[in-house]
C-alpha cells in the first residue's frame, strides 16, 4: 500500500459511474406474472399418477458411528412398503461423489455425520414410508 493510502489525513475521491448494458434494467422473471396471480403451477399441484412410489431416506442420528448391525427385516414387513434399498443393492460403486469417490450413496461400516443416508424406502405414501424408515434396527 502506498504512504498516502494508509494516511487517514488524505480524501478518497470516488468517482460513480454509471452502469452500462442490462444489468441495470428492471427485467420481470419469466413466470413472475403467474406467481403474482397465483397461476403458477407448483409441484404439489399436480395430481400424483397412479401407482406412484415415495421415497424416505432413513438417516444416521449420530455424528460418527461405526454400523455394528443394520436389520431392515422389519422395515421390509410394514404394510404399503414396496422396496427397501441397502448398500448392498447398488449395482456397481456406492459412491455419489463427482470427483473424489469419498460420498457413498449409503453409509457400509461407518457413518461419518449426522444426517448421512443409511436406507432407503419405497412406499404407497409418504406417511408410510417415514414411519418405516423409522422402525430400523442399526447398532
Amino acid at each position: 500500500m502506498s504512504e498516502a493510502a494508509q494516511r487517514d489525513d488524505v480524501p478518497v475521491i470516488l468517482q460513480e459511474r454509471p452502469i452500462r448494458g442490462g444489468v441495470n434494467a428492471a427485467l420481470a422473471h419469466d413466470s413472475a406474472a403467474w406467481h403474482v396471480t397465483g397461476e403458477a403451477v407448483y409441484i404439489d399441484d399436480i395430481p400424483e399418477l397412479p401407482g406412484t412410489l415415495h421415497l424416505c431416506v432413513a438417516m444416521s442420528t449420530r455424528p460418527h458411528a461405526r454400523i455394528v448391525a443394520l436389520d431392515v427385516s422389519m422395515v421390509r414387513r410394514q404394510p404399503g412398503v414396496v422396496c427397501v434399498l441397502t448398500a448392498a443393492d447398488i449395482p456397481g460403486v456406492n459412491d455419489a461423489s463427482p470427483i473424489f469417490g469419498d460420498d457413498p450413496v449409503f453409509a457400509v461400516d461407518e457413518v461419518q455425520y449426522a444426517g448421512q443416508s443409511i436406507f432407503a424406502v419405497a412406499a404407497e405414501t409418504i406417511e408410510v414410508a417415514r414411519a418405516a424408515a423409522k422402525r430400523r434396527n442399526a447398532a
